[in-house]
């Protein structure tokens, strides 16, 4: 086993939780606008076409969701 070398005098130490401000930023951000779509999309419905949905499934152990009735997107 090798023991590194000590940094020379003067120079910062590598700190992987030293990220950059603008990085941290973007990140929050990103997770804002992660956040905002999917509080969007659980406003939509989930068809885009009109259907009258069907009953939930259960068979052989296997399970299939029901949806409800939709308009669609009007």
């Amino acid at each position: 086993m090798t023991i590194p070398a000590p940094a020379p005098k003067g120079s910062r130490s590598f700190n992987p939780r030293a990220f950059p401000g603008d990085l941290l930023d973007a990140q929050r951000e990103l997770a804002g606008l992660y956040a905002a779509l999917h509080a969007h999309q659980k406003t939509l419905p989930w068809s885009r076409e009109a259907s009258e949905g069907w009953q939930a499934e259960r068979e052989h152990g296997r399970e299939r969701a029901g949806r409800e009735r939709t308009d669609g997107c009007v």
